[in-house]
């Protein structure tokens, strides 16, 4: 792939026609045989011995001959192509911010270095879910829920290309940036000013597993455009570290928005709304549509507020009470009561519950189902089932 890594790039169809003729080459013994009429195997001297085609045998000579040729003209080009390599330039940084338009972002490959126009040929991975802005108006709308002063600490979560990342440093007192790639790390560190920098703390890791423990303040924001894969495990994060957290603005699936904000008796309502909504206010911004992204995601996005409660919505064992909601959405299909006998979390649950059947909540509600209970039910539930 060194035509991908240099300034000087092979047309596709010129590296694709060797691979269609060396095709050709290998079918051709096939073809060929067609045409011709089936030759009998001859038996000599009690064995059996096939007549050999002379021409196929060279046509597959001529395929092998001819990929090596490929090789060699592949290395022989990569050899040409050395001396003119550019030396190593230091980091990077826009030649002018913002870009020349003001509703698209500067996409992917091409980012300029001061200095020069060789572009920053960054490759995107979709494992990591690196999904980027290019809408000038998007950014504009998130900093503007966010209200950024130089009073505010802000923490960011996967910073791209720095979209977020170089308006939030220029009016915020200290910015925090957890990103598990380190090659947009350092390019975006790169992107901010020189008189920002001082106040950046870029930190490398997943944060499926660092979380917030290494942020230096005490008190700060989040603003960030999250990897929607991380999504569950940033809202836990968020819940454990309540205390710290003034607010939240972020940019998730929609659908996973539209799950965390359901009301009970939807289709998506389930045992991550309760866990949301009782430990957190959430607020529904606005829909960003998948053409904001480079490259286009097959589903569009959502922006919204997350504030954490001063304390929990009821005063009851957290572990047993999300136990019994985990179990209530265990079976959908299936009554509450049978969800209370028979799911594995019960059974495993390090406490014990009465038999459904002697709870009052269910001789008033012998058919319910989970999906159908608010957070106030569950508790209900909670404080007639859960024995002391």
């Amino acid at each position: 792939r060194f035509h991908r890594s240099r300034r000087f790039r092979l047309p596709g169809q010129l590296l694709a026609l060797p691979r269609l003729l060396l095709l050709l080459l290998l079918l051709s013994p096939l073809l060929l045989h067609r045409r011709r009429r089936r030759r009998q195997p001859q038996r000599r001297h009690g064995r059996l011995f096939l007549q050999l085609d002379p021409e196929g045998l060279a046509l597959t000579a001529a395929a092998m001959a001819l990929s090596q040729f490929r090789v060699a003209g592949l290395r022989f080009f990569r050899r040409q192509l050395s001396p003119f390599r550019e030396p190593v330039r230091p980091p990077p940084s826009l030649s002018s911010w913002p870009p020349p338009s003001p509703s698209v972002l500067p996409p992917p490959g091409l980012l300029r270095m001061r200095g020069g126009d060789r572009p920053l040929h960054l490759s995107q991975r979709k494992s990591l879910g690196q999904v980027f802005l290019k809408r000038r108006d998007v950014v504009d709308k998130i900093l503007a829920h966010a209200a950024v002063t130089n009073q505010t600490d802000v923490v960011e979560i996967g910073c791209g290309l720095g979209a977020l990342t170089i308006p939030l440093a220029e009016s915020a007192r200290s910015l925090t940036i957890i990103e598990s790639d380190s090659g947009f790390l350092a390019k975006t560190v790169g992107l901010i000013p020189d008189g920002f920098r001082g106040i950046i703390d870029a930190q490398h890791g997943d944060f499926t597993k660092v979380r917030f423990d290494a942020v230096k303040p005490s008190r700060f924001t989040v603003v960030a455009n999250l990897p929607y894969q991380i999504s569950t495990d940033f809202v836990q994060a968020v819940i454990s570290s309540r205390g710290r957290i003034e607010r939240a603005i972020i940019m998730v699936q929609a659908e996973f928005a539209d799950r965390i904000v359901a009301s009970p008796g939807s289709k998506i309502y389930g045992s991550l709304s309760i866990f949301a909504q009782f430990y957190l206010n959430v607020r529904n911004l606005f829909l960003v549509p998948r053409t904001a992204f480079s490259p286009v995601p097959k589903v569009d996005s959502r922006v919204i507020e997350i504030v954490p409660r001063e304390k929990p919505l009821h005063d009851v064992d957290q572990e047993a009470f999300f136990t019994l909601v985990r179990s209530a959405f265990w079976g959908r299909r299936k009554t509450l009561a049978r969800c209370m006998r028979d799911s594995p979390f019960m059974k495993n649950a390090p406490f014990k519950i009465k038999n459904p059947e002697d709870c009052e909540f269910f001789r008033n509600k012998p058919r319910v189902r989970g999906e159908e209970l608010s957070i106030d039910d569950f508790v209900q539930l909670y404080k007639e089932i859960v024995e002391k």
